[in-house]
């Protein structure tokens, strides 16, 4: 039986953004979701399997340090939560200390989003 293919949920406000990430991810043999925003976002994290959420830090309708934090709170496990920014108004080290697996600045290199995806993975299964 072949092994499940992990879930990578992508959450822009970029629509074009989303397809992008979604196009590399899946090239790397990734099944994508997208959101549009947090809330979107969360209520597919409460519906689906999850294993990877990556999503901007700005955005109208529900940004991702909610939906971080609302992961985080989730009694149940939890996907590895990527945040993305083309601001600096997080750093690296306060997106971890919330929770995030990790931090990537705007414009992403696709190769280091998958290779970041792929380590949160490796990270979680690690830590479950």
């Amino acid at each position: 039986m072949k092994p499940a293919t992990s879930i990578v949920l992508i959450v822009d406000d970029e629509a074009e953004l989303c397809e992008l990430f979604s196009l590399a991810l899946e090239n790397a043999g990734f099944e994508t979701l997208t959101a549009s925003n947090g809330n979107d976002a969360f209520r597919i994290v409460n519906e689906r399997r999850i294993d990877v959420v990556v999503s901007d830090v700005r955005m109208p309708g529900g940004d991702g340090i909610d939906l971080l934090e609302k992961i985080r709170s989730l009694p149940a496990r939890t996907p590895a939560v990527i945040l993305v920014t083309g601001f600096a108004d997080l750093s690296a080290d306060e997106a971890r200390r919330r929770g995030a697996a990790a931090f990537l600045s705007k414009p992403i290199d696709f190769e280091v989003l998958v290779e970041t995806v792929k380590k949160s993975l490796q990270t979680e299964a690690a830590g479950n």
